[in-house]
């Protein structure tokens, strides 16, 4: 749901002429500005460059005016533009000036981190929020040798040399108020497209593989038109990139993995042909001191079955081979596999895993000391994701891939906790270095705002690097933890780790880190951004971290990076190029930028700890839950000669890509929650608009939506949110195909186009074969129910773990006026119950929304289990909501089961629910009201019982549905039967 903070004023919904030009114009500004510095980067220069960020304000107790000028002398200003700076904000630089910037810049109070907005109990104050100034500043490019900049700032003056700033570590000014950081070099592949381009490129997933000679090649997706194609670029030294060069025409591909050796490299990339996700690659020999590739070879297709075949990495060994693993589907199951090439031959698939769970994400890194590989991956065999690793070689007298043993147990990881996303680096002494995200307990069990209290946590509600090494003496870790060496704003959200070793022994770890204006207590959170930054192991601490610019973008945007035999380390990424401040928070167009970190850090070698005896496991919230979802697998419903299985999901779940889905994680996220720790059939990613009506978004989704469906046992829908505010409504739009762009919202200023709103989205449907589900009705997010086309809309959202049901005032779980504020305003016309009585037809389901997580079940009764079947079952409203995996099976035998409309010679109704605890209750609600009530006289978790009206409404056609209570509040509502007496 597009939600606000309760204590935080909506942002305006249009915004005057006047701003949107300023913030234009200081979008072209900031973008002139990459654009010289890329220029400037891309190319070997006559001259040395330094490029600083200076940064006010780092001890401002209230916001504080800091603006000045900066005079230079033994060099002169390359480039200069603001840095992290706000709407008012201004620099002041001319090139044919080029020893003089002025500028404006005042720090901003944001959020202070770690502190949340809370959410609002109505009726009570608003509770008081912790703002801190955040620091502002320049963007500052240097040419010269040694030069010499003069700060005229209203504090003092203040002058630093550019040799005085060194690398990983701030230069302090004015008391510690001032800080100059180095950044390191940086180079645009090729410059994003402008916001206005028709249909701009969008360049992303990159991989890296350099030559020990310096020679760069970058490979990536691009996407333009609807298309992506695989792309090439490369570079010697610190030279221009090259033209891009076509490695796989247009066509739906993922991801890239790049590795080579002195005889040419292999790029490898996921691409989907007939429905199929497979791994293919081409090889490109490289001559020696010439880094253009020759001719290429034919496309090789990597893998076989049915897949999914993707998140591929790469790597070359010692002896030249050249080693691919990957996450492949076979049997409905995900495994980590790998094979080996010498030269243009490649070895037999061979898998890696052994758990019968599924297996994510694997990397991969050659030993320096022994002829072997080390792989890891993370896994859910626990119960939960856990980092595996262990090794493999290559037998050259069996021509086979040997492996030892699994050396995960050893790492110290915690039991029950969230963690995954691996990466390797093996350092000049052999020793192995690992690194992986840690997330939080019970990951993706229940939470809720009415079931906080179980032990479950949502899906982002923290992030932190652990880093491991292995040594002769087995696993240890370093004597510092990676959280000790950040500031403040960076400390509860770093993930997505790359770790990499350079020539002259340094390890370095890039990582991501979510910087968010607008976090709330209950985990949602808006207006947020991801930026890169680098640390280097100094022995026995980490190095201060290094900001990688032109990094800003996404959550989930993996770094790639590659080092050569001069002390220089690369690290690619993407950047959408989202501002820092509102209106520009939203993503843009897509670059790639390569930043070079060369040795001037220490080396030494590094002091370690024994690894940490894990903590116990946090009790699980669920012991049973395997015996219970495959239960309601294997669950039939037979009746008037059709057989029905019930299949459970969510249509309700958001990622980043959402502009309030900053607390959401990413696709990946979603999905493996959807996979693992949910165990669902299916699920919808519901964004908003897919993004807004970006189209790459749009694209990127439904390519999830693919990449992530298994036919026979999980399917990820094609759909969205669409949300219009009160009283039209949000709906969630769902459809069997790929390939329909979103319904654009209406204006809300203009009343003409709210009013014919309802009725366009319902045109729209009916053009694209979709259907809706409207969702939280009794709010300002809802509806009165002026209008409901049960054809085009057959079910609702009863429930919603992010906030509450929406069945009918004083009903268990309901919302009412002192629920705490989720979705704006409690609006009871939107209740359920009265679309009901104005004679609706509506089928119920449950699902999440935001943050909320195993809560919330759509419980569909399919004949058959395909995209198709799901969506013709919601049409019928054959399905019915839950809290848990309860099985509730209703039927009006035998003429009818749950959603039917039937004509009955008395209203009879066969009831089985199989609970998943204590049955507290059974209600049987007919036109609104309670008619019925069971409660067992002894503890059951089942129920099977015949119910007769003895009293029916016999004028008009009655609707009746049950309602199903456990004592430990988890509950169940079957969708309505409707009956009209016949004699």
């Amino acid at each position: 749901m597009r939600t606000q903070t309760a204590n935080a004023a909506r942002e305006p919904e249009n915004r005057k002429s006047g701003q949107r030009l300023r913030w234009m114009a200081k979008l072209a500004a900031m973008l002139l500005a990459v654009m010289a510095l890329w220029a400037l980067a891309g190319q070997e220069q006559a001259e040395e460059t330094h490029t600083f960020q200076i940064r006010f304000g780092l001890r401002d107790a209230e916001p504080r005016d800091w603006s000045g000028s900066l005079q230079v002398t033994g060099g002169r200003i390359v480039s200069a533009s603001g840095w992290r700076t706000e709407a008012k904000d201004s620099v002041q630089w001319d090139a044919a000036q080029p020893q003089q910037v002025r500028w404006q810049i005042a720090t901003h109070s944001m959020i202070a981190p770690g502190e949340r907005y809370r959410l609002q109990v109505p009726g009570q104050p608003t509770p008081q929020l912790k703002m801190t100034p955040w620091a502002a500043g320049l963007l500052l490019t240097l040419a010269g040798k040694d030069p010499q900049c003069q700060l005229r700032l209203a504090g003092g003056d203040v002058t630093f040399r550019a040799s005085q700033v060194r690398l990983g570590k701030a230069h302090l000014l004015l008391d510690g108020q001032v800080a100059v950081v180095r950044v390191p070099p940086f180079s645009l592949v090729r410059p994003a497209d402008s916001p206005k381009t028709p249909h701009p490129r969008q360049d992303d997933y990159p991989a890296l593989w350099v030559s020990p000679q310096g020679q760069q090649y970058l490979a990536w997706c691009s996407y333009q038109r609807e298309k992506d194609r695989v792309l090439l670029a490369w570079r010697d030294g610190m030279g221009d990139w090259s033209h891009p060069l076509e490695i796989a025409g247009p066509g739906d591909h993922f991801r890239v993995a790049v590795a080579g050796n002195n005889e040419g490299l292999w790029v490898v990339w996921a691409s989907q042909r007939e429905g199929h996700w497979q791994l293919y690659g081409r090889h490109l020999p490289v001559r020696s001191g010439q880094p253009k590739p020759a001719a290429l070879s034919a496309v090789v297709q990597l893998t076989e079955g049915t897949g999914p075949h993707f998140w591929h990495r790469m790597c070359a060994d010692g002896r030249g081979r050249v080693w691919l693993v990957w996450q492949g589907f076979q049997n409905g199951q995900s495994d980590i596999w790998v094979r080996c090439a010498i030269g243009r031959q490649w070895s037999p698939p061979h898998k890696v895993s052994t758990s019968e769970a599924n297996d994510w994400d694997p990397a991969v890194v050659a030993d320096t000391k022994t002829d072997r590989v080390w792989i890891a991956w993370d896994s859910y065999a626990p119960g939960y994701y856990a980092i595996r690793v262990r090794p493999a070689s290559f037998s050259e007298e069996h021509s086979r891939i040997v492996f030892g043993a699994d050396e995960g147990e050893a790492l110290g990881q915690k039991p029950g906790w969230f963690q995954a996303h691996a990466s390797l680096a093996c350092d000049n002494e052999g020793r192995v270095w690992l690194a992986w995200d840690e997330g939080t307990p019970n990951w993706g069990k229940d939470y809720g705002l009415l079931f906080s209290d179980r032990g479950g946590t949502g899906l982002y509600a923290a992030r932190c690097v652990r880093v491991r090494v292995r040594t002769e003496q087995g696993w240890q870790r370093p004597a510092q933890e990676i959280t000790a060496a950040l500031p403040a704003e960076m400390r509860e959200f770093q993930e997505l780790p790359q770790l990499q070793t350079d020539s002259q022994g340094r390890v370095w770890l890039g990582l991501r880190y979510r910087i968010c204006r607008r976090p709330r207590d209950d985990g949602w959170a808006a207006a947020g951004r991801w930026e890169v930054a680098a640390l280097c192991w100094l022995g026995d601490r980490w190095s201060e971290p290094i900001p990688l610019e032109a990094s800003a973008g996404r959550n989930d945007m993996r770094l790639a990076s590659g080092a050569d035999a001069r002390g220089r380390v690369y690290f690619a990424y993407p950047s959408d190029n989202r501002g820092w401040a509102p209106p520009l928070l939203g993503e843009r167009n897509l670059h790639l930028t390569v930043s070079v970190l060369a040795g001037e850090l220490p080396v030494a070698a590094p002091k370690l700890l024994p690894v940490e005896t894990p903590m116990a496991a946090p009790p699980a919230v669920h012991p049973k839950e395997a015996q219970e979802v495959a239960r309601i697998r294997e669950y039939r419903i037979r009746h008037g000669g059709k057989t029905y299985r019930i299949v459970r999901g969510d249509l309700h779940r958001h990622t980043d890509i959402s502009n309030d889905g900053v607390g959401d994680g990413s696709l990946m996220d979603l999905h493996r929650y959807a996979w693992d720790a949910a165990a669902l059939d299916f699920v919808l990613v519901g964004d908003h608009n897919m993004g807004h009506d970006r189209e790459y978004p749009w694209w990127r989704t439904q390519k999830a939506n693919d990449l992530y469906s298994v036919p026979g046992r999980f399917l990820s829908l094609y759909g969205y949110e669409r949300s219009v505010r009160y009283p039209n409504g949000h709906r969630n739009v769902i459809w069997t195909e790929r390939g329909h762009r979103t319904l654009p919202l209406p204006n809300p200023a203009i009343p003409g186009q709210m009013a014919k709103d309802t009725d366009r989205l319902y045109a729209y449907l009916r053009e694209t074969g979709g259907i809706c589900t409207p969702h939280s009705s009794a709010t300002e997010q809802g509806t009165d129910w002026r209008q409901c086309d049960g054809t085009l809309e057959p079910v609702v959202e009863l429930f919603q773990g992010f906030q509450s049901a929406y069945e009918m005032e004083n009903a268990p779980l309901s919302i009412d006026a002192q629920t705490k504020v989720v979705h704006e305003s409690y609006q009871p016309s939107g209740f359920v119950v009265n679309a009901l009585a104005k004679g609706y037809r509506l089928g119920f389901q449950a699902s999440s929304d935001h943050v909320s997580t195993h809560v919330s079940y759509a419980c569909v009764l399919v004949e058959e289990f395909s995209r198709q079947g799901i969506v013709e079952a919601l049409r019928q409203r054959h399905c019915y909501a839950a809290t848990d995996n309860i099985i509730l099976d209703v039927r009006a035998q035998p003429f009818g089961i749950m959603g039917d409309e039937i004509a009955v010679p008395r209203p009879v109704l066969d009831i089985r629910v199989i609970g998943t605890g204590p049955i507290d209750r059974v209600e049987i609600v007919r036109n609104g009201q309670v008619v019925y009530r069971y409660q067992p006289e002894r503890e059951t978790a089942e129920v099977h019982l015949r119910y007769e009206d003895q009293a029916p409404v016999k004028a008009r056609i009655s609707y009746y549905y049950v309602r199903v209570q456990q004592k430990n509040r988890h509950m169940a509502w079957a969708s309505p039967i409707w009956m009209r007496i016949a004699p």
